[in-house]
């Protein structure tokens, strides 16, 4: 006991002066205060009074009195406990000045108050007016199921506040948050954490610049840089908040959505965990690299559990095919991926394709993988290099990742533009165009086929035009030009010689020429869409110029070839 009495009088001659984190209290010394100055002070205690009380001495196996200058001084050691309202203190040895109002604490430290918070530490200097705590040394404070340690704490007794500056860690359950400076507000159950921030959480795990927590919720909420490292997926953001309990994520500011092969960007996003589905609003872009795939809209939702994603606000799809890119624009554009990895995709309201060779506008689209088939609907109009296609529905069969097939299906007419002003045009009830190398090669007539060609005799321009009624015919192109017509059933077919005729008379019912609504770029799929030309411009009901007059021809007009087949040609075979 003598030894331990003598470290102790060493320790207070060593210090002498308070500490520099203790506020200033006033010029009057120390001996001239009394309890009643101190307990009138307006600082409110542990309890919330504006009454500060004087530290109480309740017990110590030995307790001796002596006065360093002016100032009385109280030497406690052994079972130390010391009590201030609902605030107790414990120790193995203290130093306590009455007239200061303050306790400095050694060994096996610990602050109890109200119940709910406990602290411990090495060492501890109290100033019982202000209501501050300097925690030092192994310090770990408990707060219902939070508990902090750290090596240098201080804690406001009143406003039960909590700084460290030296680097610190946060328990809750099963939440594990460490940083370099850290505030801790006991009343609000919320922690802020600055610098090197890692939050290991059993389902993600978090790092940092800033961060807020709040320990009743499990909610986390960012200020800055933020990366979340899921199972499956990592988030980066510069705002937002992660829930815990509820497994939902809102993040903010460049924030992006990382889950390869895909990966999902915008202004906001908003995930679940739990369900599985996440939203994104503002400049979204959405990526997945195994199908080389890119889509932009304004709003996206994706679906994990069922595979589904519904974009709006003029989605923008692209779709790498053979090197080249299919850009396709919607205001409305819906997937569905099923289990054999195929994709099914819905687009609606003004829908615009756009791939270098080849270009279509509709009301609505479905695309699917399983048969590599695109369908459009409702007043559908494709091109492709100088031909244009209108039908009720145009289907479009992709094979090794270029167009193959074109079926037009009711209404069908195609048009082909070999000179300015002079259109070549077939229509009939079903027409299939045959692609090659991405190049119409060939367009199949099925029921009341009809053709206006015009005749091209080499180095001589075109003499005249041919119009032929046949219900079923096979047009060959060379070079997206017609080089021959075969007819498989009789044949009513007048020539018009170009001298003699208004070529601008020359249209079937039902022609119409759109090239002012043809996407010209992918950057056209994403402007207003282009009105359709108005009615006299497409030469439709023209009239015949004066004096003209169709007869039939004598013989077929040059080049084409008229003849019975034996059968038609196999569906498939170009």
């Amino acid at each position: 006991m003598t030894l331990a009495v003598g470290v102790l009088l060493f320790s207070v001659a060593a210090m002498g002066q308070r500490p520099a984190v203790a506020p200033s209290k006033g010029n009057p010394s120390p001996a001239t205060r009394s309890a009643t100055t101190r307990q009138t002070a307006a600082q409110p205690n542990a309890d919330g009074d504006d009454d500060v009380r004087q530290i109480e001495i309740i017990k110590a196996d030995a307790l001796e009195g002596f006065r360093l200058g002016n100032e009385q001084v109280r030497l406690l050691i052994g079972g130390v406990v010391l009590r201030q309202d609902a605030v107790t203190l414990t120790c193995d040895s203290a130093l306590f000045y009455p007239d200061r109002n303050d306790v400095r604490a050694y060994g096996r430290v610990r602050i109890n108050q109200a119940d709910t918070i406990r602290a411990d530490s090495d060492s501890l200097y109290f100033d019982g007016d202000a209501q501050l705590l300097r925690l030092m040394g192994s310090v770990r404070l408990s707060d219902r199921s939070a508990v902090l340690t750290t090596n240098d704490l201080d804690y406001n007794l009143g406003t039960r506040i909590g700084r460290y500056r030296n680097g610190g860690k946060l328990n809750n359950q099963g939440s594990v948050l460490t940083s370099q400076f850290g505030t801790y507000l006991s009343r609000e159950q919320t922690a802020f954490f600055q610098d090197s921030v890692v939050l290991v959480h059993p389902n993600y795990s978090l790092f940092a610049d800033t961060l807020e927590y709040r320990t009743d919720k499990d909610l986390a909420v960012f200020h800055g840089p933020t990366r979340i490292l899921h199972e499956n997926n990592t988030v980066y953001c510069e705002g937002g908040s992660y829930d815990g309990q509820q497994e939902v994520g809102i993040f903010t500011r460049n924030a992006v959505l990382d889950g390869p092969p895909q990966r999902i960007s915008g202004d906001s996003i908003v995930y679940n965990s739990e369900t599985g589905i996440g939203k994104a609003w503002g400049n979204v872009l959405f990526t997945d690299s195994e199908k080389n795939l890119v889509q932009r809209s304004q709003y996206s939702e994706y679906d994990e559990t069922s595979r589904t994603m519904y974009s709006t606000g003029r989605s923008l799809l692209s779709y790498v095919l053979s090197g080249d890119s299919l850009h396709l624009s919607a205001d409305h554009v819906r997937s569905k991926t099923d289990s054999l990895d195929r994709r099914e995709l819905f687009a609606y309201g003004d829908v615009r394709l756009f791939k270098s060779d080849l270009q279509a506008v509709c009301d609505s689209m479905i695309w699917r993988d399983a048969d590599s088939t695109i369908s459009l609907f409702q007043d559908p109009v494709l091109w492709s290099d100088v031909s244009q296609f209108t039908a009720d529905t145009i289907l479009i069969l992709i094979r090794g990742e270029e167009v193959h097939r074109v079926n037009l299906l009711q209404q069908a007419f195609i048009v082909n533009e070999p000179d300015s002003l002079l259109y070549n045009q077939i229509r009939g009830r079903l027409v299939t165009g045959y692609f090659k190398e991405s190049e119409l090669v060939r367009m199949d007539v099925r029921g009341n086929g009809e053709s206006i060609y015009f005749a091209d005799e080499e180095g001589k321009g075109y003499l005249g035009a041919n119009k032929a009624l046949c219900s079923n015919m096979v047009i060959r192109l060379v070079d997206q030009q017609v080089n021959r017509i075969s007819f498989l059933e009789k044949t009513d077919a007048i020539f018009h010689d170009l001298k003699e005729t208004d070529f601008r008379s020359l249209r079937l019912d039902g022609f119409s020429w759109r090239l002012r609504e043809r996407p010209k770029s992918r950057l056209d799929l994403m402007t207003v869409r282009a009105a359709p030309e108005p009615e006299e411009e497409t030469g439709q009901a023209l009239e015949k110029s004066p004096g003209t007059e169709q007869q039939p021809a004598p013989a077929p007009a040059p080049g084409p070839e008229q003849q019975p087949a034996p059968s038609p040609a196999p569906p498939d075979a170009p």
